[in-house]
């Protein structure tokens, strides 16, 4: 019988080291995005023939990421992954906001809530602006904030579950 040389046992370890490795804070969101939608009830005239959109646009730090949310299932539904050029949201279910200009945001954010689209970002302070779901690092852990008031010009709606460990934001009326 052969005993394993030192080669195997380099790429044992190597693979091991690989594989104890923690995630990367774009991993996390990504894995928070795949959560947040197994948690909110999109409006039906968002969801085409089965398919959640996952929109974000082009050079979105995200992207890599999420592009492994492509044909995940949630429910009955699939997640479709897709890269914009321009601001085609006609085709969105859930579209990730990188970073704009706070005035280019007004404009995008008043054409999603039109539209019944979710937003997500992880851009500080986003969520007050109007984003739905915002993630932010706090004591280098990824968290995150909904805006109830952009929820509901959405016609997004959240569960508890995810609303009990948020921080809200919410308008005082």
């Amino acid at each position: 019988m052969r005993r394993a040389g030192p080669v195997f046992l380099i790429i044992l370890l190597s693979t091991v080291t690989v594989l104890s490795l923690p995630p990367t804070e774009y991993q996390v969101k990504a894995a928070l995005v795949f959560n947040f939608l197994r948690f909110v009830d999109l409006p039906a005239h968002r969801i085409f023939n089965n398919k959640i959109h996952l929109c974000s646009f082009e050079n979105n730090p995200l992207s890599q990421e999420l592009k492994l949310l492509d044909n995940r299932q949630i429910g009955e539904n699939r997640i479709v992954y897709m890269e914009l050029k321009e601001d085609n949201l006609e085709k969105c279910s859930v579209f990730i906001v990188n970073r704009r200009g706070k005035e280019e945001l007004n404009s995008l954010l008043e054409k999603v809530y039109q539209m019944g689209i979710l937003t997500i970002s992880d851009i500080d302070g986003f969520g007050e602006l109007g984003v739905v779901i915002n993630m932010f690092l706090q004591d280098e852990k990824v968290k995150y904030e909904i805006n109830l008031d952009a929820a509901d010009k959405t016609g997004v709606k959240i569960s508890s579950r995810l609303l009990a460990i948020a921080r809200i934001i919410q308008k005082k009326k």
